[in-house]
Parts: C-alpha cells; sequence; structure tokens
C-alpha cells in the first residue's frame, strides 16, 4: 500500500475538509516544495479521514493516517534526522525558519490509519519512541492542521524526502505513563480488538 489519505484546507479560517487520497510519492513531491508568499497564511493539510459531513475539528476525525511533528525550540536537524533513519519520511522547514532558529516539520507515513479514539495512546508512543519528546507538545490533537511549505520571499528553506519504512505504531511499546483506552492495544483502522 502506498496511498495516504489526507485532508486539504485553503486557509486557517476554512474548515470545509477537502480528502484526497494519494501515493506517498506525490505527496512526498508536494511537501517538499516551497512556496514563496508574502503572508504565512494560506494552503494547510491534516494527515486525517474525516467523517462524511463532518467540519474540521477532533470529533469529526474518523483516522489519523499520518505521523506530524514540529520541532520549533531550536532542535538540531542532523540529530532528529539519525532518529528517524529506519523510516520513510519527509522534512521541511516552516515559514518562520531560519538559519539561527531552526523550525521544521517531520511527516511520516503510518502502515494502518489509527482511529480517533486510539489516537491519544499512538501520539504519545510515536512522540516517545520515534521524536524522541523532541516534538512540540501541543501538536497533538487529532484535528491539527499544518502549512503546507512555505517562506518568505528569497527565505532560506530546507525539504527532504527519505526512503524507508512506514511507521507501524502497533509495533511502538507504550509511552511511559501512557494508558492505552480500555487498557488494551492502540487498534488500527478495521481491525478487532478479539
Amino acid at each position: 500500500m502506498d496511498k495516504v489519505t489526507i485532508a486539504t484546507f485553503d486557509h486557517t479560517k476554512d474548515n470545509q475538509p477537502k480528502s484526497h487520497t494519494v501515493s506517498w510519492p506525490k505527496l512526498a513531491e508536494r511537501l517538499t516544495a516551497h512556496t514563496e508568499r508574502v503572508i504565512k497564511d494560506g494552503p494547510l493539510f491534516s494527515p486525517v479521514t474525516y467523517e462524511n459531513g463532518a467540519t474540521r475539528g477532533n470529533k469529526g476525525v474518523k483516522t489519523i493516517n499520518l505521523a506530524c511533528a514540529d520541532f520549533d525550540h531550536g532542535e538540531d536537524w542532523e540529530t532528529i534526522k539519525a532518529q528517524l533513519q529506519v523510516y520513510a519520511y519527509v522534512a521541511y522547514s516552516t515559514y518562520s525558519f531560519t538559519l539561527d532558529d531552526c523550525r521544521f516539520r517531520v511527516v511520516i507515513p503510518l502502515t494502518k490509519p489509527v482511529s480517533n479514539a486510539d489516537w491519544p495512546d499512538a501520539k504519545a508512543r510515536i512522540d516517545y519512541h520515534v521524536f524522541r519528546q523532541g516534538a512540540d507538545p501541543a501538536a497533538k490533537d487529532r484535528a491539527r492542521i499544518y502549512y503546507l511549505p512555505s517562506c518568505p520571499p528569497g527565505a532560506t528553506r530546507f525539504a527532504e524526502h527519505h526512503a524507508g519504512k512506514w511507521l507501524d505504531v502497533l509495533a511502538l511499546p507504550p509511552a511511559p505513563g501512557s494508558i492505552p483506552k480500555n487498557g488494551t492495544e492502540p487498534k488500527a483502522e478495521g481491525e478487532s480488538r478479539t
């Protein structure tokens, strides 16, 4: 399987998700191409599938299909990159990136979508074992939206697409202090808990 589903939005006030199922290589191509713009606001994506007819928000999210993390506190890209070597990922500088203030986003495809109910435990596992607690802890809600790569005109930027395995959340051990829903392992969409 090389397809992923995302929702897109035209700007931050847009609450009508537009669903797109695309190949991972096609999405990676889009996530490694910065658009120059004078203002930060513009097209965004959310790594989720929404329920039919739902508007943007945690309640309407059916599944989370990609692991996304923002690094906004001066983390060293080369250190994070070394931690991710086994995974397929895209990393790109965000709008406020400068050489003196490294801000970037990492996107990793998941082997199976994670249900809305199981996301808190899955996200804790991902942040602890994959992103090693370096990611912005505030970016954990299910309906989180992320700007597509952009930067001010002429600004320094970077983007990288790395080949590797897709992340199997079910293979990650629980994170310290995290409690799986109902004391069980997180459930991938379409998988029973029997």
